[in-house]
């Protein structure tokens, strides 16, 4: 049984094997009086074989909780994005150069750092809109502190929508910024990378290994790395330019085919 979830009771009879993936320890890492943790821990004490989604939650997982490597596996994932068969045809409706966020903003997300580092640098704020792709829907406190910074209105916008608007945010913009100080995995990685956005993400966790040489990172503690970065990319036409070929490159090692041909490999090994 592959179970899905954390669970302190076993469903699987007693006969079966039990198959657990551990996609990231963020709770260890950030949230200590989380729930999750103490039931997280009894179902991979209770687990024949783990699969991790990257070799940095690998590694989080012999440091915090003790497993031994050879109950682990390390499986990549895939992106859906910029497949033939989900090709974008909506266009941007704007008209000015922007960044481009994805996802929530909370917390490790480290979007607030992003934001100073956005709004400190004289050129950046004048020649580009940040726009933020989903995450939760209350947007007061990024606008006012965006304000506090001496944005100018409408320079820091957030927009909804379904996988083929969102293909076509990554098609339009400059730069794809990750700034997160956590990750399990990462696929807005591979989703920008897919469709031809240049990367600047952290050099944290498992981003370097997700993105390989196809990002440019940066230090997502230091507000000035996170500029320098950004300036990089999107005033080099020749680094963004290397960064999409890169990308291309890097995005095509990874697909939901190979994860889930070695997933079946893991059960076959505990039959």
């Amino acid at each position: 049984m592959h179970e899905t979830f954390y669970r302190t009771d076993r469903l699987a009879p007693k006969s079966s094997k039990i198959v657990l993936t551990v996609h990231d320890l963020i709770a260890e890492k950030f949230y200590p009086e989380d729930a999750v943790i103490q039931a997280r821990a009894i179902a991979i004490q209770r687990a024949d074989h783990l699969i991790c989604i990257s070799e940095n939650t690998k590694r989080d997982v012999i440091e915090l909780l003790g497993v031994e490597p050879h109950k682990i596996s390390v499986i990549y994932h895939g992106c859906s994005l910029g497949t033939a068969q989900n090709q974008a045809q909506e266009t941007t409706a704007l008209q000015q150069p922007y960044i481009l966020y994805v996802g929530d903003r909370f917390g490790y997300k480290n979007f607030g750092r992003l934001l100073e580092a956005f709004a400190t640098s004289k050129t950046l704020k004048k020649d580009f809109k940040l726009v933020c792709f989903g995450g939760f829907p209350n947007f007061g406190s990024e606008l006012a502190a965006a304000k506090d910074l001496g944005l100018p209105e409408g320079a820091l916008l957030q927009v909804f929508g379904d996988d083929v608007l969102l293909e076509s945010f990554y098609r339009g913009a400059s730069a794809f910024v990750y700034p997160s100080l956590y990750e399990g995995f990462g696929i807005p990685l591979l989703e920008a990378m897919a469709l031809d956005c240049p990367v600047v993400c952290s050099n944290t966790s498992c981003l370097p290994e997700v993105a390989g040489e196809a990002a440019e990172l940066f230090n997502p503690l230091d507000r000035d790395s996170i500029t320098d970065a950004l300036e990089t990319v999107v005033y080099s036409s020749v680094r963004s330019q290397d960064l999409i070929q890169r990308g291309r490159e890097r995005a095509a090692l990874f697909s939901w085919d190979r994860c889930a041909e070695q997933t079946r490999n893991v059960y076959l090994s505990l039959v």
